[in-house]
């Protein structure tokens, strides 16, 4: 999740920008893109937890939330789409995700005592707040173009995880992957 961060935000702060990249029809879309990736990025947050569901003896429990959260989706497609255009693809793929997880999270929560949240995750708010910072000053004050877009990512990525290793350093779990590669 730590790492695809700075790439959901610069995404949400330059919709417009990427898809334009695309040709000026898709701008139209950019709205429906910030929607998308906060709820990838929800689904990000909460991890594998259907995974985890089925390796945990919860199968039928886990088989049960996704089917009510793919009836939750389809029957949000039908009852939005007639009404709100193409926004509202977004609508009923959110609550879908959002069902699953937070379903997933509370059984897992409750049957197997599970906690998913970690205080470590605190600690992706300040390098957080920094890349975003940045990215809007970048959006505001440079020119629209591949090299902004380019330069703002890369920017948005050093700032992210330079300040999260100068600030905390290295944690446990990133050690461990040092030492595999």
């Amino acid at each position: 999740v730590r790492l695809s961060l700075p790439l959901a935000v610069f995404l949400i702060v330059f919709s417009r920008e990427v898809l334009g990249l695309f040709g000026s029809e898709f701008e139209a879309g950019w709205l429906l893109l910030i929607l998308l990736v906060c709820g990838q990025l929800f689904n990000l947050i909460c991890g594998p937890i259907g995974a985890v569901l089925n390796m945990c003896g919860e199968e039928a429990r886990q088989l049960k939330i996704s089917v009510q959260s793919v009836a939750v989706g389809t029957i949000g497609f039908f009852a939005a789409l007639p009404f709100i255009g193409l926004h509202a693809v977004a609508v009923p793929i959110l609550t879908s995700i959002f069902y699953n997880n937070l379903m997933c999270l509370r059984v897992a929560g409750k049957q197997l005592g599970i906690r998913w949240w970690n205080n470590k995750f605190a600690r992706w708010v300040l390098p957080l707040v920094v890349a975003f910072t940045f990215l809007v000053a970048v959006k505001l004050w440079c020119s629209d173009g591949w090299v902004t877009l380019s330069g703002g990512l890369v920017g948005c990525y050093v700032l992210f995880h330079g300040i999260y290793l100068l600030v905390y350093g290295l944690n446990e779990d990133d050690r461990i992957v040092v030492s595999m590669i």
